[in-house]
């Protein structure tokens, strides 16, 4: 019932650089100064962001791909799958909710 395949490792090795610089910006580890170049946020600093919601979106699929090939139930993959799906169109949906409020409309305070 509970299948550990090569699939989920991949999806969850896809998935954790957004956990792991997650992790270092929530401890207050000075790694990300580099790149707030100009402006908050920098274009470079909204690419990062989005291509790790990306790098979480195709775990995602990975994690998915061996359920939906084999049309077998393996609990383990469908549910990280789902999860990192979820996760990344709600990131998705967030970054670009924000970025239009500060960017396009010019909002104050829109943080």
């Amino acid at each position: 019932m509970f299948t550990l395949n090569k699939h989920l490792y991949l999806g969850i090795i896809l998935a954790s650089p957004f956990f792991i610089l997650n992790a270092l910006v929530v401890s207050g580890f000075p790694v990300l100064k580099i790149l707030a170049l100009d402006t908050f946020p920098s274009l470079y600093e909204q690419f990062l962001i989005l291509s790790l919601i990306s790098f979480v979106f195709i775990g995602g699929i990975v994690s998915l791909y061996p359920a939906i090939r084999n049309l077998r139930f393996m609990v383990l993959n469908i549910l990280v799958g789902i999860l990192f799906v979820g996760f990344s169109v709600l990131g998705g949906y967030g970054m670009g909710v924000d970025f239009y409020h500060c960017e396009i409309l010019k909002i104050p305070n829109c943080d």
